[in-house]
């Protein structure tokens, strides 16, 4: 090891606007000094989370120093406050001590040949010499809520370190950062969240130049200081910002510069943001390297147009699950991204409310969707949501009276003619004609092949499956007296359930027993399950469900956005006053 020059000294935490970590909470330092009626040396800290606070400065009538936060201050004895230690002594102290416990085996890694990450597990006992051979392999460490607060000395061993993670560290400013990238010359990702580090200097850029990853959540970041971070960072792909409390994504330059240090961005992740005007996403619309965008659990109620092929040129992911989206045009504009394979809508509004979850509605509407929810959209599934989907286009717009229905149904469903020229018309809009491509049944043309099983485990049911050819234009209402006939499962308590091929989950079948097997997306090689369950019970289910799953979005729009509350209240006694 050698020494490090430039390493604070170990006073460095008793300085004003030094980072500091007690009892597992992190604070800044605001004041340092005594307290009238009090002995020896204090320090006033405005903590991170602000319930850790007891005032906001002042105490005995005297303020002593200002809070960003109301109430989020409080004195602690210097005494109490335990100094920093350097990187690599705690990397020493995880991965090299030489007792019982070792590191953990999830926190140890080493590259193999094909460049995967490889956990090595070490066992206590060995000689430090084999574990530091095998630290010469690492490729990651973590080291969380470490108290580390400088690079201090330096060790040749770890140059072939490519990713560290530092979150909840008491890092002051950029400059032990930039120091630690220049004593890991390998290193390519680098995790500072639950930090406070404010804006690099531009001479610390060429330390930070080969940062390819930068993970910032719960930084309390803004928007400026982000573009400022990432001007410093010149080849960032991948950037994590995730509980920053953003509302806005605009910095201070303007016209077409404005996100000139992102061009080389691929990734960037805004979970649990408050967000909620698109016209603020849309200002990303310029990067020409964004490929995957996330916004779950932001305040998001709809998804814009990508407005032109220039904007959102190669986005090929765009996740806004648990968001308050909740009508389908939001669907349909995802049309509008021309790269976009991928998307997630699980937990908003749309889906809860959609009848089966809602996901071949969404297949439909998305033409280039592979992955929906995280899981893939195969070909035959694409196929029986698009005729399913033009089967309940062709029922809405039935419903509707007057000789054109198209004028207002149409609207409402943009790929409903392109998708009449892939499969031809399915009795409904402008009957009569086929858009060409290979003609789907009509409803209640031709025969189905598909597989009817008994899930019923009830007093009397006969479980089983049994291949079956019938009519797309069987009832559900007929279907349930065959499978009475069958596997003895009442009519009145039959429930029927839909297994598409490729879908990941059955669907409920609940549409009424007027809905043909055809309308309600019976496609040859499907599995039709009948299961006997209480028809009360299931009323009862279904009103817990809904009941359940409004909860989940009010718990969304109350939770407060942040990595977690902190709080540790027994390490916390008799710390200050």
């Amino acid at each position: 090891m050698t020494a490090d020059a430039a390493a604070p000294s170990a006073g460095a935490a008793r300085r004003v606007g030094a980072r500091v970590a007690v009892g597992g909470d992190l604070g800044t330092v605001r004041y340092v000094g005594e307290v009238e009626g009090q002995t020896g040396e204090w320090l006033g800290i405005e903590w991170d989370d602000p319930s850790r606070g007891k005032h906001s400065g002042a105490t005995g009538g005297r303020q002593y120093f200002e809070c960003a936060v109301r109430g989020a201050g409080s004195f602690v004895r210097a005494a109490k406050v335990p100094p920093g230690q350097e990187f690599f002594q705690a990397l020493y102290k995880r991965y090299v001590a030489d007792d019982d416990q070792g590191p953990a085996p999830d926190e140890l890694f080493a590259k193999t040949a094909r460049g995967d990450a490889k956990a090595i597990q070490l066992v206590g006992a060995e000689k430090i010499m084999k574990q530091q051979g095998q630290l010469e392999m690492l490729c990651l460490v973590a080291l969380g809520d470490a108290n580390i607060d400088k690079v201090g000395s330096t060790d040749a061993n770890m140059r072939k370190l490519t990713e560290v993670h530092l979150p909840g560290n008491p890092l002051t400013g950029w400059e032990p950062v930039a120091a630690l990238c220049k004593a890991l010359p390998a290193l390519q990702a680098l995790d500072l969240s639950r930090t406070r580090l404010g804006v690099p200097a531009p001479a610390l850029a060429l330390d930070l130049q080969k940062l390819r990853t930068l993970v910032l959540n719960a930084c309390n970041l803004t928007w400026p200081e982000v573009e400022a971070v990432a001007a410093a960072v010149p080849l960032l792909q991948e950037l994590h910002l995730c509980s920053n409390s953003l509302t806005s994504l605009e910095g201070p330059a303007r016209g077409a510069g404005a996100l000139a240090a992102f061009d080389k961005l691929k990734r960037l992740v805004l979970d649990r943001n408050p967000l909620h005007d698109w016209a603020e996403v849309a200002r990303l619309g310029t990067l020409p390297s964004l490929e995957h965008l996330q916004l779950n659990d932001t305040a998001l109620t709809h998804v814009g147009r990508a407005e032109g092929d220039a904007a959102f040129p190669a986005l090929r992911a765009l996740l806004v699950g648990n968001t308050k989206v909740s009508e389908w045009g939001s669907v349909d504009n995802l049309n509008t991204f021309p790269s976009l394979v991928e998307t997630r809508l699980s937990g908003t509004p749309l889906l809860a409310a959609a009848r089966g979850g809602g996901r071949y509605e969404v297949i439909a509407r998305v033409a280039r969707l592979v992955t929906l929810n995280g899981s893939a959209v195969r070909a035959s599934e694409r196929r029986d949501s698009e005729i399913r989907y033009l089967r309940a286009v062709a029922m809405e717009a039935a419903g509707h009276a007057g000789d054109a229905p198209e004028a207002g149904v149409l609207a409402a469903h943009p790929r409903y003619k392109e998708l009449v020229g892939v499969y031809g018309e399915v009795a409904g809009i402008g009957e009569g004609e086929s858009g060409g491509g290979s003609a789907a049944p009509e409803r209640g043309v031709g025969l189905v092949d598909l597989v009817l099983t008994s899930v019923a485990a009830g007093k009397g049911a006969v479980m089983g499956s049994k291949p079956m050819k019938l009519p797309a234009g069987t009832s559900l209402g007929q279907l349930k007296f065959l499978v009475e006939k069958l596997f003895k499962i009442p009519v009145a308590r039959c429930a029927l359930f839909l297994k598409s091929p490729g879908a990941p989950m059955p669907e409920d079948l609940s549409w009424g027993d007027d809905a043909t097997i055809g309308w309600a997306g019976a496609t040859p090689g499907c599995e039709i399950l009948a299961d006997d369950v209480d028809p009360e019970e299931r009323k009862r289910r279904r009103a817990a469900e809904a009941a359940e799953a409004a909860q989940r979005r009010a718990q969304l729009e109350e939770q407060q956005l942040g990595f977690g509350d902190g709080l540790r209240a027994a390490e916390r006694a008799n710390l200050g006053i």
